[in-house]
């Protein structure tokens, strides 16, 4: 008989510990999910409200002068923009993004922002990136 209580005893206290591992594994990783999932809605959130519209595309001597403006209601990090022309990423080769004839590293909604980027090919086809993946497109 006394056999049989502290087996039991033994399987209780496995039983004990094996369910407080159980349990704040399955915290942890709740936890983990919460968390991806404001980050995810705060992206989503950030992207419903970016819009960016190319106004216009100039090339001139190695030049590719592009205007845009912020129309949305989030702040854009213009040092993070990436731009393609034709296709192809142009991104090393921004020389300045400014707005009004001043540089700047964030732009700000109802903006416009020149940016200003070396190419050795005239451009039929331009699009700006924003840090968040949202994009403008111009085809002239």
């Amino acid at each position: 008989m006394p056999s049989a209580a502290i087996a039991s005893a033994i399987l209780l206290i496995a039983m004990v510990v094996s369910a407080s591992i159980i349990f704040n594994t399955l915290s942890s990783n709740y936890e983990l999910l919460r968390k991806a999932e404001y980050v995810k809605n705060e992206i989503d959130s950030e992207q419903l409200h970016t819009t960016i519209t190319v106004n216009n595309v100039t090339y001139s001597s190695g030049i590719v002068i592009i205007n845009a403006t912020n129309d949305g209601n989030t702040v854009i990090e213009a040092d993070k923009i990436d731009v393609l022309i034709n296709g192809v990423f142009y991104t090393d080769n921004i020389i300045s993004t400014s707005v009004d004839g001043e540089n700047v590293t964030i732009w700000i909604p109802e903006e416009v922002l020149r940016i200003e980027v070396s190419s050795t090919v005239s451009p039929s086809r331009v699009k700006v990136i924003a840090h968040n993946g949202i994009s403008g497109y111009w085809s002239g």
